[in-house]
């Protein structure tokens, strides 16, 4: 017996002081200001961010609230956002778990109010986002965009109709969750993580779009690291958002602008990923 008899008590332990955590961090979520209401928007995009962040994603996946409403590419839509805020308190079998949960019943409501979701993260928000597509029912996703995914690159998420991964080549910090991962391996359930982000998405999945963004071929600035969406993203975080955009539509009525905003390589290459994968 020895330790084994406590190890029930320690979890609960652990599930209430975590759940305290998030519970005043979900305090945090925020959803944008915008010259149209929630009712009136044909899409909506849910943004999580990853781990040893306290600022909701501020400087990370939050800054896709800001171009929601004024984005360019296709003006006619009305896009709603939702920032999703969580605080990694070093027990991820846990915090993933729950806010997974709350990630599919957001994904839920919106699904079941008529719109459009695309859901974006990075890091280990991704791992949180493929928690949640296996959790949600009834309703879904229509697409997911992972940012530099810490996710095993085999690991294709649910009930999601297309997906995109941003990775690059140099993403180290990718390799090191997977190693965590190997040293962890019991709780690979919980907390998949991968080298997802370095390598792009390696499974049989067709609903999979690999952008290496790292390559300077394709991409003017082109990103490097773990972040390099974000450190230029004026330049990526359009182009994300297009991604998001023309996934959702491509095929409707409401069809966006076929033509990218400027005109650059890189959304023209995006569009080609899009169009003939």
């Amino acid at each position: 017996m020895g330790l084994s008899k406590y190890l029930p008590k320690i979890k609960n332990f652990a599930d209430l002081w975590d759940g305290k955590k998030e519970a005043k961090n979900m305090n945090h979520n925020f959803s944008q200001k915008a010259p149209y209401s929630y009712e009136s928007s044909d899409m909506v995009v849910l943004m999580i961010h990853g781990i040893n962040v306290t600022d909701a994603g501020a400087d990370t996946t939050a800054k896709f609230l800001q171009l929601l409403p004024t984005q360019k590419y296709a003006p006619h839509l009305k896009i709603w956002g939702e920032v999703i805020g969580y605080r990694w308190v070093g027990l991820p079998s846990f915090t993933n778990k729950r806010i997974a949960k709350y990630l599919a019943k957001r994904i839920s409501y919106h699904a079941s109010n008529g719109k459009k979701v695309a859901v974006i993260g990075h890091s280990n928000g991704c791992a949180i986002m493929d928690m949640a597509s296996r959790l949600t029912a009834g309703y879904y996703a229509n697409m997911y965009s992972y940012l530099n995914p810490a996710l095993r690159s085999n690991l294709a998420p649910k009930k999601v109709e297309s997906f995109h991964v941003w990775h690059t080549q140099d993403d180290d910090v990718v390799s090191w969750a997977k190693v965590i991962s190997w040293l962890t391996f019991y709780q690979f359930n919980a907390r998949p993580w991968g080298d997802m982000g370095k390598r792009g998405y390696n499974g049989n999945s067709t609903r999979a779009r690999n952008i290496e963004y790292s390559n300077r071929h394709t991409f003017n600035p082109a990103g490097s690291g773990h972040s390099g969406i974000f450190n230029h993203f004026d330049y990526f975080g359009e182009l994300v958002l297009i991604g998001c955009i023309k996934e959702l539509f491509q095929d409707t009525g409401n069809n966006p602008n076929p033509n990218p905003p400027h005109g650059t390589k890189a959304a023209r290459v995006l569009q080609e990923i899009i169009d003939h994968a």
